[in-house]
């Protein structure tokens, strides 16, 4: 199916991945999808227990918006690795409200985040980084 139709009738969805030369959200999705299937990658299985993920990721971030890697990291939490969390602008705008951050670099707000995670798990010791990252989520998604 066409992009243009893609978006329009099955997604509902004429977003872009970026606001200044974006591509349409449902190409970003179809070239997602090529790729997961190029690496054969088929099952949430198959994505956990792939041994290159360094390079499926630079093949992600080569789709034009995906620059960064969040989409793969969200792709990650939902096939269920418990291990990773996404800096989007709800993680990055909790660590500058709570700790006063300046520097919001992904290496940054990793260390940052696992060093919370530590201190949440010595109370809660079934917090796992996913599940932290769903609750600043929240949280921040309902200030």
């Amino acid at each position: 199916m066409e992009v243009n139709k893609l978006a329009q009738n099955i997604f509902k969805n004429r977003q872009r991945t970026s606001t200044r030369n974006g591509i349409l959200k449902a190409d970003a999705v179809v070239q997602f999808i090529k790729i997961l299937k190029a690496h054969e990658i088929e099952t949430n299985d198959d994505l956990l227990n792939y041994d290159d993920k360094d390079r499926l990721v630079n093949d992600i971030k080569g789709i034009k918006g995906q620059g960064k890697g969040l989409s793969f990291n969200y792709v990650m939490m939902l096939a269920g690795d418990v291990n990773t969390f996404k800096p989007d602008r709800h993680i990055i705008n909790f660590f500058i409200d709570h700790f006063d951050i300046k520097d919001t670099s992904n290496q940054n707000l990793e260390r940052l985040f696992r060093e919370q995670l530590e201190k949440v798990k010595s109370v809660y010791p079934e917090i796992n980084v996913r599940t932290l990252d769903g609750a600043i989520w929240l949280y921040m998604s309902n200030k």
